[in-house]
């Protein structure tokens, strides 16, 4: 009876924890370019204190930036080389960093790319684990 007992706590313990992996991984997926935008303003407001000017630009920048992502998705679905979408990263990292540099100050400037320097490394760290 206990390793009865035991053995079900384990599969629902193991069932949960892949349920909520997938609803993570979903609802980034399913995003609208609005709520990435608003999510992405939102966090940089709360992390570096923008004010409302900032944060139109900040909101603006990247809900342009999720709707050609979602386009180049749509359009590329699956096409692309490794290669190509390293490219394409690259490319998109640059435009954000200048992008940045203009809209935020000096101060703000050097937090944000300490925060996603930061965030980098974790999901290098994160992906290294998984392999």
């Amino acid at each position: 009876m206990k390793k009865l007992i035991l053995l079900l706590i384990m599969l629902i313990s193991v069932s949960a924890f892949s349920q909520d992996e997938g609803r993570r991984m979903g609802n980034r997926a399913n995003r609208s370019p609005e709520e990435m935008a608003n999510f992405a303003s939102d966090r940089m407001t709360k992390m570096l204190d923008l004010n409302e000017t900032q944060q139109e630009q900040v909101k603006s920048f990247y809900l342009e930036r999720a709707e050609e992502m979602q386009k180049m998705r749509k359009e590329n679905s699956g096409n692309l080389s490794r290669e190509d979408r390293r490219k394409i990263m690259q490319e998109a990292a640059l435009a954000e960093d200048e992008e940045m540099q203009k809209i935020l100050t000096e101060e703000q400037y050097q937090k944000w790319q300490k925060s996603r320097e930061e965030r980098r490394r974790n999901w290098q760290d994160g992906n290294r684990r998984r392999n």
